[in-house]
């Protein structure tokens, strides 16, 4: 693999992190909008909604940790990718 091959695939994996971030902040964004919502919910005198809104909590615990291996995975994507600029240059 030629150097400016290797430069390419960086990139790429460069633009597909920066996809991979707003993703992630789309998806703490939903689990705020969710956290609301199960409050709200929660809010009512009915035990059905309290189960609801212990539902809507752990979809929003959810998006959270979606939204934290993305971040980690980006951060390890990279890492890659400057490690194999660095070798390659």
């Amino acid at each position: 693999m030629n150097s400016s091959e290797l430069e390419r695939i960086a990139q790429a994996l460069v633009e597909s992190l920066g996809q991979a971030d707003r993703i992630a902040a789309e998806l703490y964004v939903a689990a705020g909008r969710i956290t609301r919502l199960a409050a709200l919910v929660g809010s009512l005198p009915d035990p059905g909604a309290w189960a609801t809104a212990s539902m809507l909590n752990a979809a929003a615990a959810k998006c959270v940790l979606a939204a934290n291996l993305l971040r980690q995975a980006g951060k390890i994507g990279a890492d890659w990718a400057r490690q194999a600029v660095w070798r390659a240059g």
